[in-house]
């Protein structure tokens, strides 16, 4: 139902806000999966959006904040970058790329080595 408000449909008219709460009470029942690729259409320009980095900004921390380790990876970079709103900060970055790094995402432990830093 996230997606929906998310794209908007005919019916259903787009509302990032109603998209955000329902992908929120998703997420705190283990429902993910859909955070992560829906902030690449974001990231990638698919999604229409004023502010398409912020927007997946906000739905990579949905994510990150359930542990979810492709969403901490996300997250990760973008906090390096300092994209979509947030401030270039790399020890956050590591921090995040640990705890996706922890549930042994294959990309967050490389991005440590190339930065620099153990995965611990």
């Amino acid at each position: 139902m996230g997606m929906l408000y998310e794209v908007g449909d005919g019916a259903i008219r787009k509302d990032n806000k109603k998209a955000t709460e329902l992908f929120k009470k998703c997420a705190e029942l283990g429902g993910t999966a859909l955070l992560v690729p829906t902030g690449q259409l974001y990231e990638r320009g698919a999604l229409p959006s004023a502010s398409p980095d912020r927007r997946a900004v906000e739905l990579y921390s949905i994510a990150a904040d359930h542990d979810d380790e492709l969403g901490l990876l996300y997250l990760a970079a973008m906090t390096e970058q300092g994209r979509g709103g947030l401030r270039k900060d790399v020890d956050k970055a590591v921090a995040l790329y640990r705890r996706a790094a922890s549930f042994g995402n294959l990309q967050a432990i490389e991005k440590l080595r190339v930065l620099g830093r153990e995965a611990k």
